[in-house]
C-alpha cells in the first residue's frame, strides 16, 4: 500500500511539472550532463536517476524535465525516462554537444521570448529578460518566476559561450581573467597570519548570506553591506559572509574550481568544515560525517561527537575564536547544519554517496595549486591541523 502511494504521489508531482513544462527549472550543467549520460541508450527511473545523481526525486524530476524541453529525453512510462534520437547523440557524441545544447536551447520559445525583450528593452541581462517573459506567460509567484528565471538564465549564458564548458564533466573552463578579487582580507589567510602570531582576537558567524549567494544566486542582496570579506563587530575583525563584488557575482554565476575556492577561504565554517574532513592520521581520516534518519552527524574515530557546527563550534571554544551573529537582519542570521551541507554539495566540495560524506577528488587536486604571489589553499588548511588537536574526541578533547 506505501509503495502504491508513492507512485501516486511521484505522479502527482510530475503532473504538476508538466503544467510549467515550458518553463524549465534546471540550472546546473553538470547534472544535465551526467543524467543523459547515465540514461544513454537505456530506459532509467527517477529513483535510479536521484540516486546516481546524488540528488532528491523531485531535483531529478526537475532535470528530466528540463532534457524532455530540450527535445533530448520522452517519458514513455509512467516514472521511466528515454532519450530521444538527438538526446543519445549528444551522450555518445561529446564533440557535438556544445553545438546539440545551444542550437536546442534556441529553439525554444521561451528562449525567443527572452530574446525579444532584451531588444525591446535594451538591456542585455538574461536573468532580468528572463523574469519579464516569464511573467507574461505563467501565473507563477514571483519568488518561482525569479527561481526559474535564474535557472533559464544560466542555460542561456551557457549556449552563448559554449566554448567556455567541459562538454565531458560540465565544468567551466576558467581562463585567466577568471580570477577573482574583493576587499578585505580572506579568513584563511587571517588564520594563518594568527598562527604565526600576526593577529590576535578575530571572531566568525556563519550567515544565512552565504547559501542565499552561492546556492540561490541571490544576486540582489546589498553589495554595499557585503562588499568586504572583513567587518568590525564587538572591537574585532569579522568573518563570515562571502563578498559581494562584480567579480565574486561573475565566480557564482560559473561555478567551479574558483567558487570552490572562494567559499574555502573566505568563509569560517566552510573553511573549518573542510579542514575537518581533510585531517587524516596514517592516511585514515580523523572526522567522517554521516548523513540518515538522525540528521547529519560527525563522527570522530567511529564515535559520534555531534553535528558539524556543534564541533565547529567546540573547535572555536578551544581555539579562542568568538562566534558572533551580526544582528542586522534575515540574511544575518546563523544558518544550519543543512545550509552548511547544501553549500558543500552545491559548490563541488563533497559528495554524499548512500550515508557518507565523502570529499571531492577534483577539490583535492584544485587546492595544492599555488600562484607566485602565494601559498595554496591546501597549503594554509595544514596549518589549521594542528589547531585541531585538543578539540572533540571519543571519551575526551582530544582527537588523538
Amino acid at each position: 500500500m506505501n509503495n502504491m502511494n508513492d507512485i501516486d504521489k511521484s505522479q502527482d508531482q510530475l503532473d504538476l511539472l508538466r503544467t510549467t513544462a515550458e518553463i524549465p527549472q534546471a540550472n546546473s550543467i553538470q547534472l544535465f550532463i551526467r543524467l543523459l549520460s547515465f540514461v544513454g541508450a537505456d530506459t532509467s527511473t527517477f529513483e535510479e536517476l536521484a540516486v546516481e545523481l546524488l540528488v532528491d526525486a523531485r531535483t531529478a524530476r526537475y532535470y528530466v524535465e528540463f532534457a524532455r524541453w530540450l527535445k533530448f529525453a520522452t517519458i514513455p512510462d509512467k516514472g521511466v525516462i528515454k532519450l530521444t534520437d538527438i538526446g543519445r547523440i549528444f551522450a555518445k557524441n561529446i564533440d557535438m554537444r556544445p553545438r546539440l545544447f545551444s542550437d536546442a536551447i534556441f529553439s525554444r520559445s521561451l528562449v525567443q521570448d527572452i530574446q525579444r525583450v532584451k531588444r525591446e528593452t535594451g538591456d542585455p541581462d538574461s536573468k532580468r529578460a528572463a523574469i519579464q517573459a516569464i511573467a507574461k506567460r505563467s501565473e507563477l509567484s514571483d519568488a518561482t518566476v525569479k527561481r526559474r528565471a535564474s535557472g533559464i538564465s544560466t542555460m542561456l549564458e551557457i549556449a552563448y559561450k559554449p566554448k567556455c564548458i567541459d562538454w565531458v564533466s560540465g565544468e567551466p573552463i576558467v581562463s585567466e581573467e577568471g580570477t577573482f578579487e574583493y576587499d578585505g582580507r580572506a579568513f584563511l589567510t587571517a588564520m594563518a597570519a594568527r598562527a604565526f602570531g600576526g593577529l590576535g582576537d578575530l571572531s566568525i558567524g556563519f550567515p544565512r548570506q552565504v547559501k542565499a549567494f552561492v546556492v540561490d544566486q541571490d544576486f540582489e542582496m546589498s553589495e554595499k553591506k557585503w562588499r568586504s570579506a572583513t567587518h568590525e563587530v564587538e572591537g574585532s575583525p569579522w568573518f563570515g559572509n562571502v563578498p559581494i563584488n562584480d567579480s565574486t557575482i561573475a565566480t557564482v554565476k560559473r561555478g567551479g574550481p574558483d567558487l570552490r575556492t572562494l567559499v574555502t577561504t573566505t568563509c569560517p565554517f566552510i573553511t573549518l568544515a573542510i579542514s575537518m574532513l581533510s585531517l587524516t592520521d596514517h592516511n585514515r581520516p580523523v572526522f567522517t560525517w554521516s548523513v540518515d534518519m538522525y540528521g547529519i552527524r560527525v563522527w570522530c574515530r567511529g564515535e559520534d561527537v555531534g553535528t558539524p557546527i556543534e564541533v565547529i563550534e567546540k573547535f572555536c571554544e578551544q581555539n579562542s575564536i568568538k562566534i558572533i551573529d551580526r544582528d542586522d537582519g534575515a540574511l544575518s542570521m546563523h544558518g544550519t547544519d543543512q545550509d552548511l551541507l547544501d553549500i558543500l554539495v552545491h559548490v563541488g566540495l563533497i559528495k554524499v554517496k548512500d550515508t557518507k560524506v565523502i570529499l571531492s577528488d577534483s577539490f583535492g587536486f584544485e587546492s595544492r595549486n599555488a600562484s607566485e604571489e602565494s601559498s595554496s589553499t591546501h597549503d594554509r588548511l595544514i596549518i589549521l591541523d594542528d589547531l585541531w588537536e585538543g578539540n572533540v574526541g571519543p571519551g575526551s578533547t582530544s582527537v588523538k
